[in-house]
């Protein structure tokens, strides 16, 4: 252990080393609900202006995002449209679809999306 000179010298250590930690993306998933094996939703960047966009597997099979449909752009990067993800998730995975940030960081921006996706099916044996 480093002896400690004073509690403003250790507080100022722990300030400095917390302000120069990377950020870190702490997904918050929404809770499972009985019946349905996929959750989309959207989440604030951690460490810039914009939302990402998640999946969940809540079931017992793979899936597969096969299309991703972002409509009603306002102010983002990214184009409307539809694209194909081809992102799997195993049982309990979450991954990211896209991430979203606004042309004019000082404007408003806003998007809507809409998903389709398909269980994987099983390996021939």
């Amino acid at each position: 252990m480093f002896p400690v000179r004073s509690t403003s010298t250790l507080a100022l250590a722990l300030c400095l080393v917390s302000a120069c930690a990377p950020r870190m993306e702490i997904l918050q998933a929404p809770p499972a609900v009985p019946g349905v094996s996929i959750q989309v939703w959207t989440q604030e960047l951690a460490r810039e202006k914009g939302k990402a966009i998640y999946a969940k597997n809540y079931g017992d099979r793979p899936l597969r995002i096969t299309l991703l449909h972002l409509y009603n752009c306002q102010n983002v990067t990214d184009p409307c449209g539809a694209t194909n993800p081809d992102v799997t998730l195993a049982p309990g995975e979450s991954a990211a679809l896209a991430t979203l940030r606004p042309v004019r960081r000082d404007r408003p921006y806003n998007f809507q999306y809409s998903f389709q996706w398909k269980e994987v099916p099983p390996s021939p044996r």
